[in-house]
């Protein structure tokens, strides 16, 4: 495994997709992650207010429940 996550789509893409918005007080990116790396900011789709929104959060499938972040994981 390579420890790698690509994400090809952008906000713009979420946005039309979910019938989001962006989050209150969210710094926009000004790139769009397309490589997703461990602990590293990446787009989410979230509730707000009843509401679907597009946030920022950094990226790593345990939640640091492990040694060290990861992008994938093997059983």
């Amino acid at each position: 495994m390579c420890n790698r996550a690509r994400f090809r789509g952008e906000p713009e893409t979420l946005i039309e997709r979910f019938g989001a918005s962006w989050a209150a007080d969210v710094a926009r990116p000004n790139r769009d992650p397309q490589e997703l790396y461990p602990n590293r900011k990446a787009c989410v789709i979230r509730e707000e207010r009843e509401k679907s929104v597009v946030d920022l959060m950094n990226w790593d499938v345990l939640g640091g429940a492990a040694r060290w972040h990861m992008t994938n994981v093997r059983i």
